[in-house]
């Protein structure tokens, strides 16, 4: 697993494999905490790792072959990026990409170069960001990346309930603000079908009580049933299958929160001939039954 470290000596070469890392002394790193009950939703994202740098001349960081994707928001300073043959300089206000498997290498060309980065899995889910390979571009959301981080990190690093629940609310805000970024720059035959999938979707969502099957979800998008299965792997990062059960349970969740309907009947709102079959599929899923979580919040 790819890692920063954190108060390093002067020189650590070889972190890793395929990695060379040297530091300067005045160089800070503080990483995302990432344990259960606080990072879910920052894991069901694909974010390995995360953390927030302050850089110094001295640092330089070459990786060979990265094992992650990067996603990279500078909010000050000046750095700059080489991959692909080319160079680029990273500054406030910018992202820097760069996608699993490729070479790049990094600095600071000014002190207090100071960013906030992402590992993402390299999965189908985020293939795309290797068609438009290493690089630099604007973005309108680093101020709220590096806000939302701060708050994050803060939240995260107390024990409480209300701080667990705020750390929880901020590491959303996290992956959304990260949706709209990295979605960005789909290809123009990605974008059609993501939106073909969302369209799908709501759909779905709307006529819970129907029994749907793969290969109706499929039919709907004109495509065969194993190529329907890996587009929704690809843009859900999950199977259609377990799509269609999260869109129920989402909506199970509302109906138990904000309704006084019986369990019996919020099962049968949601596609379930039997109420002990829903209990089990949403205890799976939401690690409570449904009575227990009526009543925490409803």
């Amino acid at each position: 697993m790819q890692r920063h470290a954190m108060h390093p000596p002067r020189k650590a070469p070889k972190r890793a494999k395929d990695e060379i890392q040297l530091w300067s002394p005045l160089c800070t790193e503080r990483f995302f905490p990432m344990r259960v009950g606080v990072a879910e939703p920052l894991r069901a994202f694909q974010i390995v790792q995360a953390g927030r740098c302050i850089l110094y001349p001295g640092y330089y960081l070459h990786r060979k072959r990265s094992v992650y994707h990067l996603a990279l928001y500078t909010s000050a300073g000046l750095g700059q990026i080489r991959g692909d043959g080319r160079a680029w300089r990273v500054e406030p206000n910018t992202l820097m990409l760069a996608p699993a498997r490729a070479g790049y290498e990094y600095k600071p060309l000014r002190p207090r170069w100071r960013f906030v980065w992402f590992h993402l899995e390299d999965s189908g889910e985020w293939e795309h960001l290797k068609e438009r390979g290493v690089g630099v571009r604007r973005t309108t959301l680093t101020t709220q990346i590096h806000h939302t981080a701060h708050g994050y990190m803060s939240e995260a690093a107390r024990s409480h309930a209300s701080a667990i629940r705020a750390a929880h609310l901020y590491a959303l805000l996290i992956t959304a603000l990260l949706e709209r970024d990295l979605r960005s720059g789909l290809t123009a035959r990605s974008q059609e079908v993501e939106e073909q999938l969302q369209a799908l979707w709501e759909r779905v969502a709307d006529d819970l009580k129907r029994r749907w099957t793969v290969p109706q979800l499929a039919a709907h998008l004109h495509v065969s049933v194993p190529h329907f299965h890996r587009l929704v792997v690809a843009n859900e990062g999950t199977s259609p299958i377990q799509m269609l059960t999260r869109l129920r349970m989402l909506r199970a969740q509302e109906l138990l929160a904000g309704y006084t309907l019986s369990i019996r009947d919020v099962a049968e709102q949601i596609g379930y001939d039997n109420e002990f079959a829903f209990s089990t599929a949403f205890k799976r899923f939401a690690g409570i039954p449904p009575r227990e979580f009526r009543s925490r919040y409803g």
